[in-house]
């Protein structure tokens, strides 16, 4: 990118927002620690969601939804959260839930205001029976806001007319890693010019 395509110009860089995805990949669990706090081996793929930070997403406990009347309990990586029964959920930690399209009362754990803290497994099991349910490993999606004094950073910073120009983007912490979109005086950067390019990491060239 030419040094005179920035003279006289702000140039910005956004982050994209991060939408909710579930993600079907999976990860292992294994030596769980059970009510009377005996250690127990046990290997079982955990469904992976991908989860908006202050979004709301609801789990359902298979085995009170699909069997007879009964009650679970709902487990966070190992440690007893909520109870539950056919006809009735349980809002993690008792947080304030309010919804337009209640979630029918059939067993589900409903996480609300998600944070960070709430990154891990869950999974539910049938108290009659011991009957365990499919393990979720929630992962919170998040994008940080940049530093109010950040600004893009221009390689080399004093440039010549006519001489070549890497733009950086400022550095926050993301998870999925985020796409970069590039201003050029409040209008969208053409990267279908020959004379600029955006590397896998964001940088402006």
């Amino acid at each position: 990118m030419e040094r005179n395509q920035f003279i006289e110009a702000i140039v910005i860089c956004a982050l994209l927002s991060v939408n909710a995805t579930v993600s079907p990949t999976t990860s292992n669990r294994s030596l769980r620690l059970n009510e009377d706090g005996r250690q127990r081996s046990r290997m079982k793929m955990a469904n992976e969601m991908l989860v908006p930070r202050y979004s709301t997403t609801a789990l359902m406990c298979e085995p009170v939804f699909t069997g007879n009347s009964g009650s679970a309990k709902w487990f966070h990586d190992g440690v007893v959260v909520a109870n539950v029964t056919s006809t009735s959920n349980a809002v993690l930690h008792n947080r304030i839930y309010r919804s337009e399209q209640p979630v029918p009362d059939v067993g589900f754990l409903i996480i609300t205001n998600i944070s960070l803290d709430d990154e891990g497994e869950y999974w539910c099991r049938r108290d009659e029976n011991g009957q365990e349910g499919d393990a979720v490993k929630i992962v919170i999606a998040y994008v940080d806001q940049f530093p109010h004094d950040s600004r893009p950073l221009f390689y080399p910073s004093r440039p010549s007319i006519g001489e070549r120009v890497v733009a950086e983007c400022p550095h926050t912490r993301a998870i999925p890693s985020p796409s970069i979109t590039w201003f050029l005086n409040g209008e969208t950067v053409d990267l279908s010019s020959r004379r600029v390019d955006v590397t896998s990491n964001g940088t402006l060239k």
